[in-house]
């Protein structure tokens, strides 16, 4: 059953290269940093990784604002690093789900996580420079690099490997752990006349 997560990320990561390969997740990305950078006063910049990150993970929404990553201020650092926190990569939404999460309450809280993360970046670290990205920079967002959808697709599937990997390797890592503890825990039982004891139960 644990292990039935791994498709589920492959097949998530897939259909996410797909949707930005077609330019709708930038457009999506977009429209709702638009809106919390006219709601909450914040800067195109860390509106946009906000809303980025409702979609992508922690590692991947700072790429959408590449090029201006390097005129970013300490506040606006930030605060895209908060709500890379605050928020699930759409790829492991999947995995969440498999384990009996209702997905309406996983997307709920993913977008309220965004403008949350917003806010309480602000309060803890306001900003004091001047931000050199305002309202005036009509910023763009990177096509795919793929050159068809197949294409899209399997660099999607390609993608997730790391994090498939990482996933397989805790859950073995941290079962095996579970069971040896279990083991010990059942042979000292069983020592004070208490068998069957576990951390499981």
């Amino acid at each position: 059953m644990r292990v039935q997560v791994l498709p589920i990320v492959i097949f998530f990561s897939t259909v996410i290269s797909i949707l930005y390969y077609l330019g709708f997740i930038q457009w999506l990305i977009l429209k709702i940093g638009w809106i919390m950078q006219m709601s909450m006063n914040t800067t195109p910049t860390e509106s946009l990784v906000a809303a980025g990150n409702i979609f992508v993970g922690q590692v991947e929404s700072p790429l959408l604002i590449r090029p201006y990553i390097a005129d970013l201020t300490r506040s606006e650092l930030h605060s895209i690093m908060t709500s890379g926190f605050a928020t699930i990569a759409g790829s492991v939404l999947g995995a969440y789900i498999s384990f009996g999460v209702p997905a309406a309450h996983l997307l709920t809280a993913s977008v309220m996580s965004a403008p949350a993360a917003l806010a309480v970046s602000k309060l803890f670290w306001p900003e004091t420079e001047t931000p050199k990205i305002s309202t005036k920079f009509n910023i763009k967002l990177d096509k795919s690099e793929a050159t068809n959808i197949i294409e899209a697709a399997c660099l999607g599937a390609f993608t997730s490997i790391a994090l498939v990997a990482n996933i397989a390797v805790n859950l073995i890592a941290f079962l095996a752990l579970l069971a040896f503890l279990n083991a010990v825990l059942s042979w000292l039982g069983n020592m004070f006349n208490e068998p069957g004891l576990s951390f499981e139960e």
